[in-house]
């Protein structure tokens, strides 16, 4: 178990981005108790939080991961597992590309930069992850398709979008209103009354403005806005087509 934070906003660079980021991730210091960090992008407009729980690679499997790839800026905040990273660490390499480390973050990013969003339909596992693409100007997101792993994001007025592994995350941004979504927890509660809780407020959280993302999907931010989209998982395919 990690925590991912972020704030972004392709309408203009963040002030005291990376110091706003390391006050989310000790809201989130419970879920990775063993090392934190930030990752601003050159134009300031991405800033990235990580906790971290070691499990995959302890020495070097520190977040976020910052790539340069033919002179782009690329970086990953992730939480979870990908059980397949070694197979397509494998066909990754095959294709000329080269690991720092044995973490599964870093199979993630390379496949990103080699398969863009279709990289999604590779992974098997529990996930939770958001990428950033210098070169195309954008934050790719995504969710595992069970929704083990959390994943809460919110839309602010001014274009700012955060996410966080948990509410809380998003509470400690500055001027975040803290105000209850009283429909939401009253159908969770009537849900759970009925045995319908699993399905009460999927896409919603107990907070006003703070929504979860679906299972299985994946979202592309950039400056035209978030566009999300579901995706099928690796396995559902390659049952499909069997």
């Amino acid at each position: 178990m990690c925590g991912i934070n972020g704030i972004i906003n392709f309408r203009k660079p963040i002030e005291n981005g990376e110091r706003i980021i390391k006050s989310m991730n000790k809201s989130l210091h419970h879920r990775g108790p063993d090392d934190k960090g930030t990752f601003v992008s050159k134009n300031k407009k991405v800033v990235f939080g990580h906790t971290r729980l070691s499990i995959v690679d302890v020495k070097r499997g520190h977040q976020p991961i910052i790539e340069k790839h033919n002179e782009s800026e690329y970086s990953i905040t992730f939480n979870g597992e990908v059980y397949n990273h070694n197979e397509l660490r494998k066909e990754l390499q095959k294709k000329k590309y080269k690991f720092k480390t044995h973490s599964d973050t870093e199979v993630i990013l390379k496949a990103y930069i080699e398969w863009g969003d279709k990289c999604v339909h590779k992974f098997v596992g529990a996930f939770a992850f958001a990428i950033y693409d210098g070169k195309k100007d954008l934050v790719f997101i995504a969710r595992d398709r069970t929704g083990i792993k959390p994943y809460y994001y919110s839309l602010l007025d001014d274009g700012t979008f955060l996410f966080s592994s948990e509410p809380k995350g998003i509470l400690g941004y500055p001027g975040f209103k803290k105000e209850p979504d009283n429909e939401t927890i009253t159908d969770y509660f009537l849900g759970m009354l009925t045995f319908a809780a699993g399905n009460a407020g999927l896409d919603k959280s107990f907070f006003k403005g703070i929504s979860s993302m679906n299972p299985g999907t994946y979202a592309i931010l950039n400056k035209k806005g978030l566009n999300i989209k579901e995706y099928p998982s690796a396995w559902f395919k390659k049952a499909k087509t069997s």
